[in-house]
């Protein structure tokens, strides 16, 4: 206002034209920007400070899974078993689980069934060793979890979540994430063990075009795909 006020008394006494008031208006608007703009870093620059702080906090800390030995020899093939296996999250006051006991043997098919918050995500997340079980023993082909190495026990295993990912991609390309050397073969029995076939009625078909997330399939296509990729990991 002060610039604008000093610039129509320049104007009214012939000493400047319009032009002028009007370029140096815009020079000064760009010279206040640039002091705004300074002063939102002086606010941001002590959060980014902290929340790099927090970060590399996280990245240094020290994960309570350890890899086993890898020293043993499987007794069984295809199997998950829980021995009285009991878990309660750090902190927590009461156990999630309790006293779970249970063996699946290969080609069964095995569901839990239980209410919002009853622990049936928990107890499948012990198997992989996302967390470890409180108190007894989870085993998979006869061995406790703990003996493996991580990388061998995931090996084994092919995870879905509830909620299926995808990549943006070929549908070709989406199965093959966990094994890039699939063969056609192997490619082809993932689709029939994952009930897909529906990707042979697509346009190209395994060629076909997937959006990052999957927003151009539906739900059930989605999660096909991923129970088709969990097949296929090395």
């Amino acid at each position: 206002m002060a610039l604008v006020w000093l610039g129509a008394y320049l104007i009214s006494g012939g000493n400047i034209d319009f032009e002028v008031l009007s370029e140096f208006t815009q020079y000064a608007m760009q010279i206040i920007m640039a002091f705004m703009m300074v002063s939102m870093l002086m606010v941001l620059v002590p959060r980014a400070m902290v929340s790099a702080q927090r970060i590399k906090q996280v990245l240094n800390s020290k994960s309570s899974i350890i890899d086993g030995s890898g020293d043993f020899q499987t007794t069984e093939v295809g199997t998950i078993e829980f021995k009285n296996v009991s878990f309660m999250y750090p902190g927590a006051d009461d156990y999630v689980l309790k006293n779970i006991s249970f063996k699946a043997q290969k080609g069964q098919t095995v569901a839990f069934i239980g209410s919002t918050g009853s622990g049936k995500s928990t107890l499948i997340n012990l198997v992989p060793r996302f967390y470890d079980c409180t108190e007894g023993e989870v085993l998979v082909d006869g061995v406790n979890v703990k003996e493996y190495k991580l990388k061998d026990l995931h090996d084994k295993i092919g995870y879905v979540p509830q909620k299926g990912i995808l990549f943006s991609g070929t549908i070709e390309e989406n199965i093959k994430y966990g094994n890039q050397n699939a063969t056609d073969e192997e490619v082809a029995e993932a689709i029939k063990i994952s009930q897909s076939k529906f990707v042979y009625s697509k346009p190209e078909g395994l060629q076909d075009h997937i959006a990052q997330g999957g927003h151009n399939v539906s739900g059930g296509q989605k999660q096909r795909l991923s129970i088709a990729r969990a097949c296929k990991t090395p």
